[in-house]
């Protein structure tokens, strides 16, 4: 009995540490942003009805934007930072202007690389499966911004007067007439 009890702790022990020894999936476990990157992958993914054929040419082209986006966006944080630095410290007038003339060109950068997107996108897919791709960023950006606002379930609390009817007089407009505001109604 004594060397069944053993053996049973002995594989207990050993099973529970191979379950910690199992390598982590390799792409999804890493973090917040990749696990960020897998959830829009699989977004995008359905929302495009991706079948093998154009998920081969597709990822590539779009890893690579995603690449020159990342280090678009790094770039503006960074001229970013250094103009917070100038206009904060006691940095010459022409610094500063240094220092926005860096920003404001990272972040003509910026724009061009997304202007471009869409140019190398289209190589690899139809104007629909873009249209599509557009619509699928644009819902996976909006769900991870509402994701981020701490209880307040999709589509509740959607800003200032979303809970109006139309005609209902509550808030800044209340109290204007048809002269505009401040003045008394016509009679």
């Amino acid at each position: 009995m004594k060397k069944f009890i053993a053996i049973a702790a002995g594989l207990l022990v050993s099973a529970s540490m191979m379950t910690y020894a199992q390598p982590k999936h390799k792409n999804c476990d890493d973090g917040w942003r990749d696990r960020l990157r897998c959830e829009r992958v699989a977004a995008l993914t359905e929302a495009m009805d991706m079948s093998p054929e154009l998920a081969e040419k597709f990822w590539p082209v779009y890893n690579e934007i995603q690449k020159q986006k990342m280090e678009a966006q790094h770039n503006v944080m960074e001229s970013y930072r250094a103009l917070e630095e100038a206009v904060n410290g006691d940095s010459s007038r022409s610094a500063v202007k240094k220092a926005l003339a860096a920003y404001l060109e990272a972040l003509g950068t910026k724009r061009e690389v997304n202007a471009s997107s869409a140019e190398k996108l289209g190589t690899v897919l139809t104007d629909e499966e873009l249209a599509k791709y557009f619509v699928a960023e644009e819902k996976f950006r909006r769900a991870q911004i509402h994701k981020l606002r701490p209880g307040k379930p999709d589509g509740e609390d959607r800003g200032p007067g979303a809970d109006r009817r139309p005609g209902d007089r509550r808030g800044p407009e209340a109290g204007r007439g048809p002269e505009g505001p401040g003045l008394p109604e016509a009679k």
